[in-house]
């Protein structure tokens, strides 16, 4: 669907890869917030960003404790149900 490989928890998609970025759902609130964020850009679909979700670039991901930090942000999005 996003053009790579996504993992859903619950029935719902989190996070995934898509090209070089790694694509993370953290909610329509809290889009503009990720946005403001290095490394950090809209995810777009057809043409049309998403609401909920952002790229991030590998330099936003490179190590262990940021790759790490934006799976939980994704996770917990999910088990909010947001």
């Amino acid at each position: 669907m996003v053009g790579g490989l996504s993992w859903s928890v619950g029935g719902r998609m989190c996070c995934g890869v898509t090209g070089p970025a790694l694509m993370v759902r953290v909610g329509a609130e809290a889009v503009r917030s990720a946005l403001a964020e290095p490394d950090v850009r809209p995810m777009e679909l057809g043409g049309r960003p998403l609401k909920a979700y952002v790229l991030v670039d590998p330099e936003g991901c490179a190590d262990d404790a940021a790759l790490g930090a934006w799976l939980e942000r994704g996770l917990a999005t999910v088990a909010d149900g947001r």
